[in-house]
């Protein structure tokens, strides 16, 4: 058999029809260049890689005159240079890389097209809906800093939101719903490129797409661009400036990377100010600048490239047939010889699996780099026209955080699972003053966006009670914080679902997205899929947010019209939108938050009161139950999941630590290193359901079966325990735990859990004083019996 860890990667990329889409068009819009291959490899292929290729490769290209260094952080600079000097740099001798650098492509003069095929995917729309095209040009050299950042904000123009001119005219015409996910201006290639696509149409329709997409490029062109539409898309930009995320160093370097490697100016590229300003400048002189962008990358553009793609149902028979057979290929071709030395090969590998690792080679950190826990600013807990209100003082950049959760303990169990569509549907259609476009105009202009999502939450503390809620979050500049408030007013309270149509076409698009996206997310929905098996808050999770949320969704939209959908809609908002059903964080600077109070204030004195919804459901923990979610793919989802203890007791540290020594020291090995899955774990989250899973795994049944085996395995190393592992197994935990929290977002993790400061603090401590005998008993008080309550969950085809 073949077997490894990105051969089963790939082949999960191949059941993922976006992702073959995407392949698709970087291989023929960039026939001439690296980006013709799949940038980790074709499943066909990868077996036929040697181990002098591997390492010829790695000679090649890792060397450090092909590397980029970059550092971020409140380190030392030079100190930093200089390690890297003396460790790494000094010790190899310069090399010429000119061999790496990828070649701009060859312009075509006439454009082309294509059509390819994909998997039948059962989990999206209907069968004569399951066809995709997509159109894409290629524009400007990647190292071109300034013609880069205008085609991006071009291209958001043209696609993102209901003002979009491609959104209004492809994505609302009758033959589809919704954009293709990779419709975008792609920029990490040595040659940028613009795609726009559509999913879930009919065959019959390629044409339609076509001329509407030709006509809009030359509406465009005549027409323009509403000036309202560029400044809010110009204040969405530059309040992304302001906001301050917690991976912004990350961030950076993303955002950097493939102008260094192209041999770009990285300082320049890094001056978004300056890109913004030139750009002002450059609308202000040209009044058709942007047409002229269009007329130049687009109409007149013939590297143009039209690609269709269509389900074919032996597409996963001839999948697995070529693989069979490139399999059997390669047996006949080996003799006794041969197999034999396969044989003591792979005795030689078994043995440096088993055999003691070298850890003295690598940094590590000691107890006196981690002992302080990061602080958070003090908060100030008031009630404002009776709504418990939090305020957090904090630096924030010149803007204003604010997060409400709206109880829904209270509703039908029906009701509640609608909530999730209501989210969805209640910013995108509109409001009884505004259509759903200026409505949209108006919220980007002022707003970063204004997002809904569900929230179940359990009692950390006892485990005992769960609260369900409607969360809302949005920021903006301080300047537009008495209009953020004034929008939300708007649109909790004055939202309308008038347009059937509509509503229909983003239900329909919601159920679809929601659908297709199974395998994209399977780890994440057989994660909760399992939880869901232990306890009815963790069941509400995937009602809400899960598998059985996609399932539920799809069977209401077929038994019910779309009229009755908006009436239940409209009649749920009224029981949730209430100052007596919510509460609220707001960040803000010390110096703006008497003003942003005030304007709270008559925020909320314009929201009505209704009777009060109960405010905790009773939690209770499930009988053992295992389920098969059938989906048609060659590799699988699985996950065991069971009741421990909640996130403040005692044991909870433990059990994190135990979660650590359990995936790098038994499932790592086990699951991915020795059965080749792309990824192995355990983890116990705060609801303490602690999980076993792996990911995108050729094995089901065997994969729980060493699940199974997890408390043979702990019961039978507990003395092999030394201080090191528990240190290593510590280190994995506070890198959770310490994890930089954005200022937007001091205080919520208490606003959400009720977790104080002082709580997390000696949770902090009492995690890193766990001893070799703490972790030992906690291994014979949970892991000795099968627990009473448990979960598991393959995501995968039933016949595998």
């Amino acid at each position: 058999m073949f077997k490894g860890v990105v051969y089963n990667e790939m082949k999960g990329f191949f059941f993922e029809n976006p992702r073959i889409c995407r392949q698709y068009v970087s291989r023929y819009l960039l026939p001439n260049s690296a980006y013709y291959h799949m940038a980790v490899g074709d499943p066909i292929h990868i077996p036929s890689l040697t181990h002098e290729d591997l390492i010829e490769f790695h000679r090649k290209y890792y060397h450090p005159s092909n590397a980029r260094l970059y550092s971020y952080g409140s380190f030392d600079l030079m100190e930093t240079l200089s390690f890297l000097d003396k460790e790494y740099l000094s010790k190899r001798d310069f090399q010429d890389t000119s061999y790496s650098i990828i070649p701009p492509q060859p312009r075509w003069t006439e454009p082309r097209r294509m059509h390819v095929s994909c998997r039948l995917d059962e989990e999206g729309a209907s069968p004569d809906l399951r066809n995709q095209i997509a159109i894409a040009f290629l524009m400007c050299d990647r190292t071109d800093i300034q013609e880069c950042f205008e085609l991006l904000f071009l291209s958001n123009l043209l696609t993102r939101g209901p003002n979009a001119a491609f959104y209004k005219a492809l994505v609302e015409m009758d033959s589809s719903g919704c954009f293709h996910k990779n419709t975008s201006y792609a920029i990490t290639t040595r040659d940028t490129h613009l795609r726009v696509g559509l999913q879930d149409l009919r065959v019959e329709d390629f044409g339609k797409f076509i001329e509407i997409f030709d006509n809009t490029v030359h509406k465009t062109i005549e027409e323009g661009f509403e000036a309202q539409h560029i400044e809010s898309c110009l204040h969405n930009l530059e309040l992304s400036v302001k906001h301050q995320v917690p991976n912004f160093g990350k961030v950076i370097l993303y955002n950097m990377m493939s102008v260094w490697t192209h041999g770009g100016d990285v300082v320049a590229n890094l001056r978004i100010h300056e890109q913004i300003a030139k750009l002002k400048r450059n609308l202000r002189e040209n009044k058709n600048y942007f047409q002229d962008k269009i007329k130049q990358y687009i109409l007149n553009n013939p590297h143009k490239l039209t690609i269709t793609m269509s389900p074919d149902e032996k597409f996963d028979e001839n999948f697995e047939k070529a693989h069979k057979a490139v399999l059997q290929e390669k047996i006949d071709s080996l003799s006794a010889e041969d197999l034999q030395q396969i044989y003591k090969t792979g005795l030689k590998l078994e043995a440096a699996r088993k055999a003691p690792v070298d850890l003295e080679i690598l940094p590590c950190l000691s107890l006196k780099d981690v002992e302080e826990p990061l602080r958070i600013p003090d908060l100030i807990e008031e009630h404002i026209h009776g709504v418990p209100t939090q305020l957090c003082k904090v630096n924030t950049n010149g803007i204003t955080y604010f997060n409400c959760l709206f109880n829904m303990a209270g509703l039908s169990q029906e009701d509640a699972k609608l909530v999730p569509l209501l989210c969805n549907v209640i910013q995108n259609m509109g409001t009884d003053e505004h259509s759903f476009a200026e409505f949209d105009k108006l919220v980007n202009l002022k707003t970063a966006g204004i997002e809904f999502q569900v929230k179940v939450v359990e009692n950390v503390k006892d485990y005992e009670q769960y609260q369900m809620g409607l969360q809302i979050k949005t920021f903006a500049l301080d300047q537009n914080v008495a209009d953020m408030f004034a929008l939300c007013e708007e649109l909790l309270l004055r939202f309308t679902l008038v347009d059937i149509d509509r509503l229909k076409m983003l239900v329909d698009t919601y159920i679809s997205k929601l659908s297709a996206g199974i395998i994209d997310n399977g780890h994440p929905l057989s994660m909760l899929q399992a939880a869901s098996l232990v306890s009815n808050a963790a069941q509400w999770k995937s009602q809400l947010t899960g598998l059985d949320h996609i399932d539920f969704l799809r069977e209401f939209a077929q038994v019910h019209s779309t009229e009755e959908i908006r009436d239940r809609l409209v009649n749920i908002a009224p029981k949730i939108f209430s100052k007596s059903n919510m509460r609220v964080a707001i960040n803000t600077s010390e110096s703006f938050a008497n003003t942003a109070l005030e304007h709270y204030s008559t925020f909320l004195q314009n929201l009505p009161t209704v009777e009060k919804m109960k405010g905790r459901n009773k939690l209770l923990l499930l009988a053992p139950s295992f389920q098969h979610y059938d989906v048609k793919i060659s590799i699988n989802f699985c996950v065991k999941a069971f009741y421990s203890v909640p996130y403040l007791h005692m044991d909870h540290p433990v059990l994190r630590v135990i979660s650590k020594l359990v995936a790098a020291k038994y499932l790592m090995p086990v699951v991915r290193e020795l059965n080749g899955a792309y990824g192995a774990g355990a983890r116990i989250g705060y609801d303490g359901i602690f999980y076993f899973y792996s990911v995108r795994d050729e094995y089901s049944t065997k994969t729980l079966d060493t699940f199974d085996k997890t408390n043979e395995w702990l019961l039978s190393n507990k003395n092999k325990l030394d201080e090191q592992m528990l240190f290593e197994a510590k280190l994995g935990v506070l890198q959770l735990l310490d994890w930089p929290t954005a200022p937007g977002e001091k205080g919520l993790d208490y606003f959400i859990t009720r977790v104080s400061q002082e709580e997390y603090v000696n949770y902090r401590k009492r995690m890193l004083a766990v001893t070799i005998d703490e972790v030992s008993a906690a291994i014979n008080k949970y892991f000795t019996h099968e627990p009473k309550h448990v979960g598991k969950c393959i995501l995968g085809a039933k016949d595998k």
